[in-house]
């Protein structure tokens, strides 16, 4: 998987990432979001179990080379929602950006993530169930329970 940045004024190329190794055959779908927060830029990518992030340095600069940080083994399979097997696809950050929020897609599940030391922690839904909500509502959902979930564990 490749990922160019590129400067909006010019369109010049500032940096390139090789985050994965072409695959033959690629995979079925992959995805890569993305949240920016002071010190970086986190990826996930939906066909592996991994984050990447790229530091930024003073004004915003991206670092020339990344981090791969490694997800538990559960983001190496699809889960029981079914369809095609999106793992991690979705990925915010808490307002004092301690904590990443990321979704695994076909688990229904969302994880917080401590930015320092990469701790993953599932995150009780109660009893809301990701999977029942068809893809795109599944999608919206996580922006808004993510945005909800900002506050509630900024700081815990």
């Amino acid at each position: 998987m490749q990922l160019g940045n590129y400067a909006a004024s010019s369109g010049d190329q500032i940096a390139f990432y090789q985050f994965r190794p072409p695959s033959s055959p690629p995979p079925i779908v992959t995805t890569l979001i993305v949240v920016v927060t002071r010190d970086a830029a986190y990826f996930t990518d939906s066909a592996a179990p991994v984050l990447y992030r790229v530091a930024l340095g003073p004004g915003g600069d991206p670092s020339s080379d990344f981090e791969e940080i490694p997800l538990p083994a559960n983001f190496g399979v699809p889960g029981g929602c079914g369809g095609v097997p999106i793992l991690a696809n979705g990925i915010d950050a808490v307002p004092s950006e301690e904590h990443l929020i990321v979704v695994h897609t076909t688990e229904g599940q969302l994880y917080r993530i401590e930015s320092a030391t990469h701790t993953v922690a599932a995150i009780d839904l109660g009893t809301d169930d990701l999977c029942v909500r068809r893809r795109v509502e599944r999608a919206a959902y996580v922006s808004r329970l993510g945005k909800r979930l900002r506050e509630r564990t900024d700081g815990h």
